[in-house]
């Protein structure tokens, strides 16, 4: 048989095509992505409008080879699901096991029988009814991710929940598919037929599993001792893709294998550095595949057929929400979760594509019901991130006219009134740390804890603690924030730390609020409102390391606080150069005091004050500051009174206007 020449000429051409069709996606999704940013949209909405505009369905410039294209979005898929398996860690799975795995699997369920119950409604068969309702079971995986990390909600409580369970939804289709495709011969089903691809998914993962705690990490570690970034790159990259086509030839999921890949590699000792040299390539990829699912609406088609494809987006991906929003509330998440997992999971999975072309290819599906499902998948994927941003709006409308009817239950256990005191509330880790030191130092605490699980541990751990909800007034009274010191919020959770701090301000707006922000856009949020400081875990883990490093030079203490003192005042003030904030509140919690700006002075050793009571000096009165704090040999004291005299080498803590502790120390010489 004569093989088949291809001219020189035609590859050329070929590689020409590709070329340009790739450059005019890179430019209209950085266009798309410029405009949804100046709207305050997450990126992926900018890239799959431009998708709708450099598609084969509306005019002007226009992708040629789209299908390579396809092919190309493909490999973003499976980019994308293996960066996910490699943050998503099975520790993370675990904690959200009973939701993830059992109301997940009640959700598809009921998903697909509303689904069939819908489009027989319509008129359609059984078979087509089928797979409209598998085909909308699953949430995009792609699009909620993106969201997230977008909005900042990656590490959320209802974050983790809706990857968690839109993972499982994508991995339960695989068998459904399968066994709906036995259904749909018409020499009936088969038990090999069944069974073959669900031997080879649980062989599969066996394997992975074997390869990501033995193999991966051992070859990753020897590519590494090169010490050369871009050949780890090529081999991470080279393990996601390589493992996804093993999956693929196993009749699996291209982008599933991928994803357990990650999975298997997230809690190995390379796990965070691939994921670090995977994001800038999995970006680009995740753009083609964006472009490509605009690329696939037929706004001709989506225009005729407007009321039909609205129609089965509203009822279909909106009984999904409502199945998911009561699946939440059922296995004992409240507050904000439910609403979160409605509106952020409105989008169809990508695996919807797969199925309805499968359905095709087949005849289960004909070409009407298909261009239906195609475009009601694409306008999904267009309306979730939007709908996503109506979480903490819908939720404060339902706390403030509807929630306050519902009976809070709670626990109050604080037999004698706390005065002067620090509430605390947010994630375990954080309140735990932070009341077991104020405990060390005999400072006055309380921790508000709504979660009943963590409130146990924590009274497990004898830390003042109190069950209930911290927006509720009756909490906050038990908690006696009339008479607290500060109130601070240390949750991950944005909605939830807004929620908090709204609640606080309103009702008691004396209160000095200290909270917890994880971007810069949040503390330039924040910071924009009197009485609220802010704690940044990034800056803070700066400041630590700065001291160390100068301790170990031998740089003093006092020239060290005021060092530290100063990098502060200008990261923090700088967004909006408002007030200065409190200082690092776990760093001065063993001096059992909580300063805000202090300057740090040694006494020297000539100096005229010494022998000299404080009272004696009247540094209030001259030199208009404070001194809150004296470190000696013997201890720390706080806030000396006018009695206390001062010694050669004390170290000062002082508190005042910049000019006022210059001129004290100026004078102290």
């Amino acid at each position: 048989m004569d093989r088949i020449k291809i001219a020189p000429s035609e590859i050329s051409w070929f590689l020409l095509g590709i070329m340009t069709d790739i450059v005019l996606i890179i430019l209209a999704g950085l266009l798309g992505g410029v405009v949804a940013r100046l709207l305050h949209q997450p990126l992926i909405l900018g890239y799959i409008l431009a998708g709708v505009l450099v598609g084969p369905h509306t005019g002007g410039a226009t992708v040629i080879d789209t299908q390579s294209v396809e092919q190309l979005a493909d490999i973003g898929v499976a980019l994308l699901l293996f960066s996910l398996g490699l943050e998503f860690s099975k520790k993370d799975i675990r904690s959200i096991k009973g939701i993830a795995i059992y109301g997940t699997l009640i959700q598809v369920g009921l998903t697909i029988v509303c689904g069939y119950l819908l489009t027989r409604y319509l008129g359609w068969n059984n078979s087509s009814s089928l797979w409209f309702g598998l085909s909308i079971a699953s949430s995009s995986t792609a699009v909620i991710m993106k969201t997230l990390i977008s909005r900042g909600n990656m590490n959320t409580l209802s974050g983790k929940l809706m990857m968690g369970m839109s993972i499982v939804q994508d991995m339960s289709l695989i068998p459904l598919m399968i066994l709906l495709l036995q259904l749909n011969r018409q020499e009936g089903v088969s038990i090999i037929g069944v069974g073959k691809p669900i031997v080879y998914a649980g062989g599969f993962i066996l394997m992975m599993h074997v390869f990501g705690s033995k193999i991966a990490p051992r070859l990753l570690l020897f590519i590494a001792r090169w010490n050369s970034r871009e050949l780890f790159s090529l081999a991470v990259v080279a393990i996601g893709l390589g493992v996804g086509l093993v999956s693929n030839s196993l009749g699996l999921s291209f982008a599933f294998g991928a994803f357990v890949a990650g999975l298997v590699l997230s809690d190995s000792d390379y796990g965070h550095k691939a994921l670090t040299e995977l994001v800038p390539l999995r970006d680009i990829f995740g753009l083609l595949f964006f472009v490509s699912i605009g690329m696939l609406l037929d706004v001709r088609f989506l225009v005729d057929h407007l009321d039909d494809v609205l129609f089965l987006f509203v009822l279909g991906a909106g009984l999904r929400g409502l199945i998911l929003a009561m699946t939440g509330w059922f296995f004992g998440y409240r507050r904000v979760v439910p609403i979160a997992m409605f509106f952020g999971m409105l989008a169809i999975s990508e695996i919807a594509f797969v199925l309805i072309r499968t359905g095709l290819q087949t005849g289960s599906l004909g070409e009407y019901e298909y261009a239906l499902i195609l475009n009601t998948v694409v306008v999904s994927m267009l309306v979730g991130p939007v709908a996503s941003g109506l979480t903490t709006p819908f939720y404060n409308f339902v706390r403030k006219h509807i929630s306050h009817n519902f009976k809070v239950k709670n626990i109050s256990i604080v037999t004698d009134p706390l005065t002067d005191h620090v509430i605390i509330t947010g994630d375990e880790g954080a309140v735990r740390s932070i009341g077991v030191v104020l405990r060390r130092v005999s400072l006055p605490y309380i921790i508000i804890e709504p979660n009943h699980n963590v409130y146990r541990q924590l009274k497990h751990s004898h830390l003042n603690v109190i069950y209930g909800d911290p927006t509720r007034e009756n909490i906050l009274a038990s908690a006696g924030i009339s008479r607290c010191r500060i109130f601070l919020v240390m949750s991950t959770d944005t909605e939830q730390r807004d929620e908090v701090v709204h609640r606080v301000q309103t009702s008691h707006p004396s209160a000095q609020i200290i909270t917890r922000v994880e971007t810069l856009e949040e503390m330039r949020k924040i910071r924009r409102e009197d009485w609220i400081e802010v704690i940044h875990p990034d800056f803070e883990a700066a400041f630590e390391i700065a001291h160390q490093v100068l301790a170990r030079l031998g740089v003093s203490g006092a020239d060290i606080q005021n060092y530290l003192t100063a990098a502060r005042r200008e990261l923090y003030a700088e967004p909006d150069r408002l007030k200065l904030p409190a200082l690092d509140l776990m760093d001065h919690l063993d001096r059992a005091t909580h300063l805000l700006a202090p300057v740090w002075f040694v006494v020297p050793r000539n100096s005229s004050f010494i022998g000299k009571s404080l009272g004696q000096i009247r540094i209030r009165y001259i030199y208009n500051v404070t001194i809150v704090g004296v470190m000696r040999k013997d201890g720390f004291i706080q806030n000396p009174g006018r009695n206390f005299f001062l010694e050669e080498r004390d170290l000062l803590a002082i508190i005042g206007q910049p000019k006022d502790c210059e001129r004290f120390v100026q004078a102290m010489k």
